[in-house]
């Protein structure tokens, strides 16, 4: 399991899919036409399958609505009596170019409509692991990764992550023969008993019981991970002490001694000014492991559409204004006219910070209908304008108005505002 990242931008909340899912999957190598070259890289699958009417006409193509359609088994074509169709015997699928067209002697009648049910890949085979723009936006979405080249000790996101101790800690690869970079993290728990053993060189190689046990966290499930204990010539006594190294079998190992060795670990004391506080009962550290991606990492995202919350808006209905209220004369933000013999814009009056969708309603302070406005945008745009012509296209007279908003759903909200000469 890789330990790089994977961000997502937002470019367009709009364009944003309810209920979508995405997977993001890595392959060791690419298909240039006929050639496979091994770059390693990563793809995005749509996983909602679409379905797609096609009209064949004789063997011409017929594009779909995408490119890099999924070879699995969501693909379906069918016409609309259920009649499943054959690929190559009926029909022939370029799945790069997302494009379709009946054989010679295909089932498929000439100039009919039929289903094609598909699923498609966003874009496919990107080689840009170093978070680099140039992958395709798609449903609203940019997508980078970055990739962890190599396996290695990751000492800003390990150390003690919990109890008291203040010793210091080094990873490294072990220098003992048959060792290797394993790509795992690991959680090394220490006890005031005997709580594992560990092969060690006392009179020759023993087993001993020691104070501390090591797990392969990597996947949630911790891992017993069997050591060799590489005691100091000055304080050999069977037992860890600080400053002796820990070396790590590789996970699933027996601990034995033709089996591989991994890191190895050396826990020290603190600089000289501070006492050192050993290691005991509580104390965890935990160890991670850069690891890069591989084939074998999958990742699902999903996304849920923007929605208005009732709740929210019918809070916001007080926040509802007219503006410039009063009006006189003449707005600083009215539209600017730029014909020859023209002196100004239209005039106008703006509603702000409405809800997406409702109904404005004027009326002079009478009571007598004046103007229906209705509203409906983004959720962007909370602003609808008046130009201050009534329903037959004639300027108003100046004086007080009311504005009735009706949001269906929401709510109501009651405005008053004064047109001055």
């Amino acid at each position: 399991m890789g330990t790089g990242e994977i961000e997502f931008e937002i470019l367009n909340d709009l364009a944003i899919r309810d209920d979508a899912s995405y997977k993001i999957f890595f392959s060791d190598s690419i298909i240039n036409g006929n050639q496979k070259a091994n770059i390693f890289n990563y793809s995005v699958l749509d996983e909602s399958p679409i379905v797609y009417n096609v009209i064949f006409y004789d063997t011409n193509f017929a594009a779909l609505g995408h490119r890099n359609i999924s070879n699995d088994s969501y693909l379906k074509v069918m016409d609309n009596s259920g009649q499943v169709f054959v690929e190559g015997t009926d029909y022939v699928l370029n799945y790069r170019n997302g494009s379709i067209r009946r054989t010679g002697n295909s089932s498929i009648a000439n100039n009919s409509e039929n289903q094609v049910t598909y699923r498609y890949l966003p874009f496919t085979e990107s080689a840009k692991l170093d978070g680099e723009d140039g992958n395709l936006a798609f449903d609203g979405i940019k997508l980078k990764v970055y990739n962890d080249e190599r396996v290695e000790f990751d000492n800003e996101n390990s150390g003690w992550v919990e109890g008291n101790t203040n010793m210091r800690f080094y990873v490294a690869r072990s220098p003992l023969t048959l060792t290797m970079r394993y790509p795992a993290d690991y959680e090394v728990i220490f006890s005031e008993q005997v709580i594992d053993s560990a092969l060690a060189v006392t009179t020759g190689l023993v087993t001993i019981g020691v104070k501390y046990s090591v797990r392969d966290v990597t996947r949630g499930v911790p891992i017993r991970v069997p050591t060799f204990l590489n005691e100091n010539f000055d304080t050999k006594n069977g037992a860890w002490d600080p400053g002796e190294a820990i070396i790590f079998f590789i996970t699933g190992s027996e601990g034995g001694i033709t089996d591989t060795t991994t890191w190895e670990l050396t826990i020290s004391n603190p600089s000289d000014d501070i006492t050192p506080i050993l290691p005991t009962d509580g104390d965890v550290l935990f160890i991670r492991i850069k690891r890069p991606f591989t084939s074998e990492d999958v990742f699902v995202l999903t996304t849920e559409a923007g929605k208005v919350n009732e709740a929210d808006a019918k809070s916001q209905l007080d926040n509802i204004y007219v503006v410039p209220n009063p009006y006189v004369g003449y707005s600083t933000i009215e539209p600017t006219n730029r014909l020859p013999g023209t002196t100004r814009g239209e005039r106008r009056i703006y509603f702000e910070n409405l809800p997406q969708k409702c109904t404005i309603r004027i009326f002079t302070l009478s009571g007598a209908p004046v103007k229906t406005i209705e509203h409906n945008s983004s959720m962007e745009s909370g602003r609808e304008y008046w130009n201050l012509l009534n329903k037959d296209g004639f300027s108003v007279a100046y004086g007080i108005y009311l504005a009735h908003i009706d949001a269906p759903g929401i709510g109501e909200k009651l405005l008053k505002f004064a047109l001055i000469k």
